[in-house]
């Protein structure tokens, strides 16, 4: 399994291309994709919305901090919000980047959560950022009738999703079983409202979008929250598609924007080392980011329905699909994120 000191080093933005706060620098002309397989690929994605892949809403491609390619369904626009579903999940891990960053908090020490006096003590706000609680979690998509994510984020639970998250008992140690879990991610959420001292909606989205979204440029992006007035970080966070594309730059610039450390130094390391393994999808899980067993170092953002920021280091490279992608057509979709990934591949050599 991949550790730091062999991951694909992050490349820097070039000092002529300039950062795509207020506008992205648009060149198609500088794309050397393989224009017979990417034409094949586009048109299994956007031609049939009832096709392998579902319906494609958006696909972006930036290089070298440029886009280089760009597509819309004929019924959205450049200016639509999309959701992020679990992608959220990633821009959650950026903001504890700049908790950690002010010396607010610190990875290892114990989540503090109230009312965990039992095992549930021991638990450290890295072992939820790896999805190793230990805690009882069902994160099925379909069954209302056992599924905890659906009951927390449309049931009861919508109402305090960390509480209901947090009530949970342990039926493994902590740090040593992988289990995704949407609950952990609003259980951490409600420990960064903690950390920053907020109690109510307008106070959490303010800290939102000073310390990660407005300094991107990200300002389409708009957060959802419960009753309790925590962002319900585990799966709502809507934007447009060229603002989930700078999220993605942000990683790819080891946590770097406009020439400033807005992240630790080492953070974007965290979120790409592997702790974990998921047969189903065949990738890795690291800090609230998956992790693609491939030569180019990519990590990703993924979210249900086929939503993707896709990150790779060896190609300076960020793409962006969003869509909506039945779950029982996963493996296709897949097939397609690994077949899109061939036909970028020529641009790992375009200087």
């Amino acid at each position: 399994m991949e550790d730091s000191r062999t991951l694909v080093h992050l490349p820097s933005q070039h000092p002529t291309v300039p950062w795509p706060t207020d506008a992205w620098v648009v060149a198609p002309e500088r794309s050397q994709l393989n224009p017979a397989m990417f034409g094949d690929l586009l048109s299994v994605a956007f031609d049939d919305d009832e096709g392998p892949v579902g319906r494609t809403n958006a696909f972006l491609v930036a290089h070298h901090g440029r886009i280089v390619f760009e597509r819309y369904h004929p019924e959205v626009s450049a200016t639509d919000l999309f959701p992020s579903w679990s992608m959220a999940k990633s821009v959650l891990h950026a903001l504890f980047g700049t908790l950690v960053r002010d010396g607010l908090v610190d990875l290892d020490e114990p989540a503090g959560i109230v009312g965990w006096t039992d095992d549930r003590a021991s638990i450290t706000i890295r072992d939820l950022f790896e999805m190793r609680s230990g805690l009882e979690w069902n994160e099925d998509y379909v069954d209302e009738g056992v599924s905890h994510v659906i009951e927390m984020l449309f049931g009861d639970g919508r109402t305090d999703s960390a509480g209901y998250a947090a009530s949970f008992a342990p039926v493994a140690p902590p740090g040593e079983v992988f289990n995704y879990s949407s609950g952990t991610s609003n259980i951490l959420s409600a420990i960064a409202a903690r950390v920053l001292g907020v109690t109510d909606e307008a106070s959490f989205r303010e800290e939102l979008q000073s310390r990660v979204l407005h300094p991107l440029g990200m300002t389409s992006a708009v957060p959802g929250f419960d009753k309790a007035g925590r962002w319900v970080a585990s799966s709502f966070l809507d934007a447009t598609a060229r603002d989930f594309l700078r999220f993605g730059l942000l990683y790819l610039r080891n946590g770097v924007w406009e020439n400033r450390a807005m992240l630790p130094e080492q953070w974007a390391d965290g979120a790409r080392t592997p702790h974990s393994f998921d047969e189903e999808s065949g990738q890795g899980y690291g800090l609230h980011w998956w992790t693609v067993p491939d030569r180019h170092g990519t990590f990703a953002a993924n979210g249900y329905d086929g939503q993707r920021i896709q990150v790779v280091p060896n190609m300076d490279l960020v793409f962006v699909r969003l869509g909506k992608t039945p779950l029982d057509q996963s493996d296709a979709l897949r097939a397609w994120y690994g077949d899109v990934m061939n036909a970028l591949s020529p641009l790992a050599y375009d200087d």
